[in-house]
């Protein structure tokens, strides 16, 4: 699970629905009896994007050379939110563990 923290000029809003997505993911693992370990964006972004730029759209051109027959774009060519960064996630997992 990516371990969040507040950046500098996210929003209130942002930062309260992004907080209680993180809690909510928390509480279904705990409930599950899931065990999971909590991984920093810059871990698996240092290894798995290491030189390419910080937009969303670049995560998703990664998981795209890494994971060719998964879609990561919209029909509109546009990056799909989150998907990129959870399979890079995914990935630095089984590669770690």
């Amino acid at each position: 699970l990516e371990k969040i923290h507040s950046m500098p000029g996210q929003g209130v809003a942002a930062m309260f629905s992004m907080g209680e997505g993180y809690g909510l993911w928390r509480g279904i693992i705990a409930a599950l009896r899931i065990p999971y370990t909590l991984i920093t964006p810059q871990s698996w972004k240092k290894e798995l994007m290491d030189g390419m730029g910080k937009e969303k759209s670049a995560s998703c051109y990664r998981a795209q050379q890494l994971f060719p027959d998964i879609e990561v774009f919209g029909p509109r060519g546009g990056a799909m939110d989150g998907r990129g960064d959870a399979l890079l996630i995914a990935e630095y997992a089984r590669r770690h563990f």
